[in-house]
């Protein structure tokens, strides 16, 4: 899911705290991927499609997380699925694990991945998130490597 595709708008360091808004709910089930998996809720990504209340009771929902500052209890674990890879499948290295978070927690995140990427992002130049130097700090070895 690509939430960054687009001109995004510029935010300001002042107003990662500010209350979602409703565009940004809207932005974030627009970019939703009809046909993935859903999590423990039981909510299939499709719900995009559904509008009216559903946007507005996601957008009041997403604002009330923010708000409180905390996600719901449920949310603090989330199931560790196995998924067989191929070779032997009694050897338990043959499987690799997914997580299916809800279909709200993702809607979440993407709101705030959206917000903290246009608050990096100059829309005249390359994005901070792109770009990664890589250097070491003096009589460090090659071990230790910061990224600024």
């Amino acid at each position: 899911m690509n939430v960054f595709r687009g001109v995004p708008r510029k935010v300001e360091p002042e107003d990662l705290d500010s209350p979602f808004e409703m565009a940004e709910a809207k932005r974030a089930l627009k970019h939703l991927r009809p046909g993935g998996a859903h999590g423990g809720d039981n909510v299939p990504p499709e719900c995009k499609y559904l509008t009216g209340a559903f946007i507005y009771l996601t957008w009041f929902m997403l604002q009330l997380w923010w708000s409180a500052e905390m996600l719901p209890a449920e949310y603090d674990t989330t199931p560790l699925w196995p998924v067989y890879k191929d070779g032997d499948p009694t050897d338990p290295k043959n499987y690799r694990g997914i997580s299916l978070l809800t279909v709200f927690y993702k809607l979440f995140e993407s709101v705030l991945a959206y917000r903290l990427y246009c608050s990096l992002k100059d829309c005249r130049q390359e994005s901070a998130l792109t770009q990664t130097k890589l250097g070491t700090a003096g009589g460090s070895g090659p071990a230790t490597t910061y990224t600024y």
